[in-house]
């Protein structure tokens, strides 16, 4: 029987971090309408082999990028709150 070595696992994370993160515009709505972060982390961690830690870490990223936007992120914030609203940016 073959084990996996280190870095076939680490290929694994990061092809599921990929995914991931490919996968929240797909559930992010554009703006007006959002969603709940609570709404939306589940469905990652269902779909996708990775943490809470790496989808806040995820999204995260995609808000620095201005992919998303957290409606009610304050200035300091270091990661996502359930209860933050997201969204796409309108066009």
């Amino acid at each position: 029987m073959h084990d996996m070595g280190p870095s076939d696992a680490a290929a694994m994370r990061n092809g599921a971090k990929r995914a991931a993160e490919a996968m929240v515009p797909e559930l992010t709505p554009k703006a007006p309408a959002h969603i709940l972060y609570k709404k939306l982390w589940p469905q990652l961690l269902v779909k996708h082999a990775v943490r809470l830690p790496d989808v806040n870490a995820i999204c995260t990223s995609l808000k620095k990028r201005n992919a998303i936007v957290f409606l009610d992120w304050p200035p300091r914030g270091k990661a996502p709150k359930d209860e933050y609203r997201m969204q796409q940016p309108a066009d």
